[in-house]
């Protein structure tokens, strides 16, 4: 949708004058000319942002006009402005990445990084979406995200996984690197209350191996009879 905004300068117009000054003003086509004025006019449209960047992700996925490829068992087309306003550590990595022969986009080696969650946080920079199909899979792209200092991605995951938490994952979650102390103190209560209702069963005695007997040497004479 687009908005027209129309403003005009702060300060008062002189009053019109009178004799040869409302002539020029005649002459050079004033009010009934049919101009719109001195005025400035600003056209805006919201959409277009979501629009261009959407546009980018279409390209980069055809293999058209994207200049690096991220591979992390597999590779991944992108726009190195894009993943650098996205993601702190990128934006440092590719900063001198150079190109391939024949003009081929840079290949840049994400380590440590699954390629679902690499390929879903970059799918992110541009569509602002994620998804995940399981807890595993959620916490892969946590740990993606943590990795690749893509904050907002990061803590909205955090958000998630531990308002959906069960009592039997609050362990795992907790092993989450850089969760906010409000969020571990969540998940803290979900463990104690956890194990408060299922006490672990007491163990079973251990029985003692029973020894085996040694075996007695045969007895010897002490003397023989001549």
């Amino acid at each position: 949708m687009y908005s027209r905004t129309i403003s005009f300068p702060s300060s008062t117009s002189p009053e019109r004058g009178s004799g040869s000054d409302s002539e020029d003003e005649d002459a050079s086509g004033g009010a009934g000319s049919g101009t719109e004025g001195a005025g400035e006019i600003l056209v805006e449209d919201a959409t277009l942002p979501a629009r261009a960047l959407a546009s980018l992700n279409a390209l980069r996925k055809s293999r058209q006009h994207y200049d690096v490829l991220l591979v992390a068992g597999g590779e991944t087309p992108a726009h190195r402005a894009v993943l650098a306003a996205a993601s702190p550590y990128l934006l440092e990595a590719l900063a001198d990445a150079a190109g391939g022969s024949g003009g081929a986009p840079p290949l840049h080696r994400v380590q440590g990084v699954e390629a679902g969650a690499l390929r879903a946080l970059v799918e992110w920079a541009y569509t602002g979406r994620l998804c995940a199909a399981s807890g595993a899979a959620a916490r892969a792209l946590y740990e993606a995200a943590w990795r690749l200092r893509m904050e907002a991605a990061r803590a909205a995951l955090a958000e998630r996984l531990v308002a959906r938490a069960a009592p039997s994952a609050a362990l795992d979650l907790r092993a989450l690197p850089d969760l906010a102390p409000r969020l571990r103190h969540h998940l803290d209560t979900l463990i104690a209350d956890h194990v408060s209702e299922h006490p672990p069963a007491p163990r079973p005695p251990r029985a003692r191996p029973a020894r085996a007997a040694r075996p007695r040497a045969a007895p010897q004479a002490l003397w023989t009879r001549s």
